[in-house]
């Protein structure tokens, strides 16, 4: 792609030829990150018409009653101890109800860069390139798998309370993913800030939804694994001491989530825990099935076939660079598979474990990242053993020129018709959320003018998280506690 060639090359071509490939893979890399962007701004489009639902309301009313500290001592003494996610969703209405057309927009933008930093970071570390418009390509394929193949995103990322507990956390992971690369190829005192900031980041990642923590405790420990099986010198042993103070920092913080006073009364209302047993029985099966789905989504191939080509072709243009054989492509791929699959089972693990029911979807943002990620190692080792095949062909522009142009066109035509889809939405989202403005505001009077029962329209909305006609359900109630009402109806 946009990675510079060496002086050397495994065949002699002339220099006309040399300067195409560069150009056709730099136009190509240009598209692809356009095409892509333009997809994730369909996503951070939507974002702008969310409004408060369910839980959000309970939120903002005890961060009104109570104060930003006071709230957060009141849900971690009556709910959760996951302090991250409890502060980042009581910040939000801390700083307005204004505030919340912005918070998903604001959430993916976040996302982005932070990735962008991470893969900017590893490909200086892996690839030796400086290269911005390929690290933001990496990045695109990311985000873009993750909000594509995430299974409900209207409440793993719009939602407030949803969004805060299952994507924020990402960002922290990806910072957190750069900061060790970074640290990796630092001198020795910025090594030992990268290993406060590791302990720092992980620490603060990890009091987010238990899934999340379950799901990172089991990537840092698996890359450990990894590292003492296949690593070796100073950068081993640099990679172990970041992971290590990651690791310790997340364990940390699991136990003030695990030890919180709230965590009894949350247990009561939501049901009889699992246990250990059937979690692992039946994280088995669910890891086993959502895996085979997600791993041929198109979202999936594709970020697969452009780490081929990211490590295929700086494997051709780097002739000290061994290229791996058949066997080692093999061992690499299986344990590759077997660690995306144990991923899979922390997703699942935790919901069943304390809910002994099918994890929400929203809950299952993190399957969607193990599977994008697992195909893009795949992709890396094949495009390891396929380097010198490339090598030949990028000698030949004739020849390249059409299969890049034949990547772009799978690629958009992969990404353009969902943000077509997002963005065909803008009428339908705008209408709901001039309604929920127009409710708010008659709420609100009410509320002022000492009305104690109300009935509102009925508003419909794809969460399946809005009022209802019966006053009773706990939206409602949630809802009429924001307010200061008695009882709200929704008809």
């Amino acid at each position: 792609m946009s990675i510079a060639p060496s002086a050397e090359t495994t065949e002699p071509r002339d220099e006309s030829s040399a300067s195409l490939s560069r150009l056709v893979t730099l136009v190509a890399t240009a598209a692809a990150v356009f095409i892509l962007g333009f997809a994730i701004a369909s996503y951070a489009n939507t974002g702008f018409y969310t409004r408060y639902w369910a839980d959000d309301y309970c939120i903002a009313a005890h961060l009104n009653d109570k104060g930003l500290l006071g709230a957060q001592a009141y849900w971690f003494n009556n709910w959760t101890g996951r302090f991250g996610s409890v502060f980042l969703s009581n910040f939000m209405p801390w700083i307005g109800l204004g505030a919340m057309p912005f918070y998903g927009p604001v959430l993916i933008v976040s996302l982005y860069a932070a990735t962008i930093w991470a893969c900017h970071q590893a490909g200086r570390l892996v690839f030796d390139s400086r290269s911005l418009l390929t690290s933001s390509l990496v990045a695109s394929v990311i985000v873009f798998g993750y909000l594509s193949l995430m299974p409900d995103r209207d409440l793993g990322l719009y939602w407030l309370a949803g969004g805060t507990n299952y994507s924020a956390p990402l960002v922290l992971l990806s910072l957190n993913a750069g900061i060790i690369a970074w640290g990796l190829r630092s001198a020795e005192s910025r090594f030992r800030a990268a290993v406060v900031a590791a302990f720092l980041v992980a620490f603060i990642s990890s009091g987010f939804a238990e899934t999340f923590i379950v799901w990172q405790l089991a990537l840092i420990f698996t890359i450990g694994l990894l590292v003492q099986r296949f690593g070796s010198g100073i950068r081993q042993d640099r990679l172990m001491t970041l992971l290590s103070a990651a690791l310790i920092g997340g364990l940390i913080a699991t136990m003030i989530v695990v030890l919180t006073p709230g965590n009894a009364a949350r247990q009561v209302n939501e049901g009889p825990a699992g246990g250990i047993t059937y979690a692992i029985q039946s994280s088995l099966i669910d890891a086993f099935q959502i895996f085979g789905e997600l791993l041929v989504r198109p979202e999936t191939l594709i970020a697969a076939a452009i780490m081929l080509l990211f490590a295929g072709v700086h494997t051709a243009r780097q002739p000290d660079i061994q290229s791996l054989g058949a066997r080692q492509v093999v061992v690499r791929c299986a344990v590759t598979v077997v660690v995306t699959y144990i991923l899979l089972l922390a997703t699942f693990a935790p919901g069943y474990y304390f809910l002994a029911q099918t994890p929400p979807d929203r809950a299952l943002a993190m399957g969607a990242v193990s599977v994008i990620l697992g195909a893009m190692c795949l992709g890396y080792l094949l495009g390891r053993a396929i380097g010198p095949s490339l090598a030949r062909l990028e000698a030949q522009p004739r020849l390249l020129t059409p299969l890049v142009i034949l990547a772009v066109l799978l690629m958009t035509a992969v990404a353009l018709p969902p943000a077509l889809r997002e963005f065909g939405r803008t009428d339908e989202l705008s209408a709901y959320a001039s309604a929920w403005d127009r409710r708010d505001k008659q709420l609100t009077a009410a509320a002022e003018a000492n009305v104690r029962d109300l009935t509102v329209p009925l508003l419909a909305h794809s969460s399946g998280f809005e009022l209802r006609p019966d006053p009773t359900v706990w939206i409602n109630r949630c809802a009429a506690f924001y307010y200061g009402l008695r009882s709200i109806v929704a008809e």
